[in-house]
């Protein structure tokens, strides 16, 4: 059967898919479906391509393998002509079929290359649209009650709500929300707005964060001086920083990683 022939011509070839299509110009899709045997009449010019490609003729096709010793008209030429050259004429035949050779080798390894990361990135965006539909419409949210204070510290209690959000007002990574009453984070954060949290145990220097100062949650932002004093500074300039001393409880909460 012509389908078996073919598949061992590709076998012995020693060529990838890719390979055969890129030096016949017969599209991967159409190769693959042939080789598989889903098209079961290809086109005679295709198959000339292809077999041609492989370094095949399309009589070694009907003929089969078995009868045929592999070589195309041209290449019998070749080898003829070949055996009639002096040792020194085959000496620089080799050389030159050893550049080309190696030339070929160098392509075939940095189009494999090119395949396998299209093939990483291809399956890399997979399972970021897999990802990308399986993420909900809305995201259910855990909201502090007892408002942080961007400004004067409020007492925190353990209060809370669950309210439904649309997932893009959620980024990602929050771990709660939480009410902001005052003014003094303004423009960063406005007054009445959640401020989405991340919990962290540290936070970087400037960052805005929720702590705990005196049993009382606090938005500020975090500013850690080169002597190791820590100052909550208000990025209203209406409202004075907040001084950490020794003496006080002082906590970190978490992050603010955005608002709503």
């Amino acid at each position: 059967m012509w389908l078996d022939t073919f598949n061992e011509m590709r076998k012995k070839s020693g060529m990838s898919l890719d390979e055969i299509s890129e030096k016949s110009g017969v599209p991967k899709g159409t190769l693959a479906k042939i080789t598989s045997g889903i098209t079961k009449a290809p086109a005679l010019e295709t198959m000339k391509s292809l077999v041609y490609a492989m370094g095949y003729t399309l009589k070694d096709l009907d003929d089969g393998l078995e009868e045929s010793d592999g070589f195309s008209a041209e290449e019998k030429a070749h080898i003829k002509k070949y055996r009639l050259l002096s040792s020194n004429w085959k000496e620089a035949v080799d050389d030159i079929l050893d550049i080309g050779y190696r030339e070929y080798e160098d392509r075939r390894a940095k189009r494999k290359k090119q395949l396998e990361q299209s093939d990483a990135l291809r399956e890399s965006q997979e399972l970021m649209d897999a990802a990308a539909e399986i993420v909900p419409d809305a995201s259910e949210m855990l909201v502090y009650i007892n408002p942080a204070a961007a400004g004067t510290p409020l007492y925190a209690e353990s209060d809370f709500e669950r309210l439904t959000f649309p997932a893009d007002k959620v980024p990602r990574g929050a771990d709660f929300g939480i009410r902001i009453s005052g003014r003094s984070m303004e423009p960063t954060v406005m007054d009445g707005s959640i401020a989405w949290v991340r919990k962290r145990q540290e936070i970087p220097n400037e960052a805005v964060g929720i702590f705990m100062l005196n049993d009382a949650a606090v938005c500020k932002r975090f500013f850690k001086k080169d002597n190791g004093s820590v100052q909550l500074k208000s990025d209203n300039p209406d409202f004075p920083d907040v001084p950490v001393t020794e003496f006080d409880n002082f906590v970190l909460v978490g992050e603010v990683i955005g608002t709503v």
